[in-house]
């Protein structure tokens, strides 16, 4: 299993446990425990994902619970953890689709699931945010900055839906 591939899958069961530690993920994996502490400290996506508790029991700021269209490889909360676990599922999506505000650089690099996703049309999107994703549909209001990164893109595809 890649590097990658091992970041997603403790990344999945942790997301689908309420609060699980680490022997307990390597053991559901067929992992050595030491393999994934190295992962959950130093990975980029379990820091931005993930959070560990008190009782050292991690917890996904994203829970697995039901499929989140457009969602699969990466979703972010740029707020406290104390914030997110305030607000219900439904809360979350909605401010998540609703408040996207900026896509970072290389956001979404090696996503190779990611087939489409909607922008809105206040949200900057960085260099490199899909690249090396496959071909990705873009859905976002005509004028945005996310036609103009189509433009100079070559595996996005921009196609205009109406905002209003």
């Amino acid at each position: 299993m890649s590097e990658q591939e091992l970041e997603r899958s403790i990344c999945a069961v942790i997301c689908q446990s309420n609060g699980i530690k680490t022997r307990e993920i390597a053991a559901r994996l067929g992992l050595d425990h030491k393999k994934v502490n190295q992962i959950l400290y130093s990975s980029p996506l379990m820091k931005e994902l993930c959070w560990q508790d008190r009782q050292f029991c991690w917890h996904g700021l994203v829970h697995q619970e039901r499929p989140h269209i457009g969602l699969q490889e990466f979703a972010a909360w740029y707020g406290t953890a104390g914030d997110f676990s305030r607000q219900s599922e439904d809360e979350w999506l909605t401010q998540l689709k609703d408040g996207c505000t900026a896509i970072g650089a290389g956001a979404f690099k090696n996503c190779a699931n990611l087939e489409q996703i909607s922008i809105p049309g206040n949200c900057t999107i960085g260099a490199g945010a899909f690249k090396d994703c496959g071909t990705v549909f873009i859905f976002a209001p005509k004028g945005s900055a996310a036609e103009s990164y189509c433009r100079t893109s070559t595996n996005c595809v921009f196609i205009a839906y109406d905002h209003s």
